[in-house]
């Protein structure tokens, strides 16, 4: 197997239908051998699924599921993140615009209905201790908010051996994000996708500040005096 092929989600697709312990390890784009990981549903997983949404939406309202049409559903376990971010923007509403503020407060609501082990999904989620590297902190650390946008964007990979986005496809959807001229990040669960579309991320309406050179003062020093 070349390197484009090990870098194919395809090409190990039957290797991830099988139990985490007994799957052979591959090279990935670095040059470690890893244990793939599943990205797709199959059949029964969906019908599974499928099945538990609709336990989950029972109270919606029919404007909303309509806006979101009869073959989507959220195709993520619904106690974790990925989840919350989906759910967020269906019940917003589907294949519409939504600014991050409106969306935060949404995925804030979805996962603080939600427990695992008696620990609120929300609050674990908020609370979640920053990255460490050599035993410090992460510099580039974020706190929830910059965590749910990094998801959001993790949610449109669709390339390579981890194409996040393949769980959406399966159910004729994918994420579209925008940056609107005044900064605002807006975000679209769309649900009419189709193979071989690729989702929106265009922030070309915002103008972003231009960086202003530091100037460095400096001091003239007395010349030396002759001897």
């Amino acid at each position: 197997m070349n390197d484009e092929q090990i870098r194919s989600y395809d090409s190990v697709r039957d290797e991830v239908e099988k139990p985490a312990q007994s799957r052979t390890e591959i090279l990935n784009r670095r040059k470690k051998l890893v244990v793939p990981r599943k990205h797709h549903m199959t059949s029964a997983q969906m019908y599974r699924c499928m099945e538990k949404f609709q336990e989950e939406i029972k109270d919606v309202s029919t404007e909303i599921k309509d806006l979101a049409g009869s073959k989507f559903f959220n195709p993520f376990r619904s106690n974790g993140v990925y989840f919350g971010c989906i759910q967020s923007l269906y019940l917003l509403g589907a294949n519409k615009w939504h600014a991050f503020s409106d969306v935060r407060g949404k995925v804030v609501e979805v996962m603080s209905n939600k427990e695992v082990k008696g620990e609120n999904c929300w609050d674990k989620f908020d609370k979640k201790s920053p990255r460490l590297i050599g035993g410090e902190s992460a510099i580039t650390a974020k706190d929830s908010s910059g965590r749910i946008r990094d998801n959001f964007r993790t949610l449109q990979r669709s390339g390579g051996l981890h194409p996040y986005s393949k769980k959406l496809e399966q159910v004729g959807s994918c994420i579209n994000i925008k940056r609107t001229e005044d900064g605002t990040w807006c975000y679209m669960l769309d649900t009419n996708f189709t193979e071989g579309n690729k989702p929106i991320f265009d922030d070309s309406a915002y103008v972003k500040p231009k960086r202003v050179k530091r100037r460095i003062n400096t001091v003239a020093l007395p010349e030396e005096e002759a001897v």
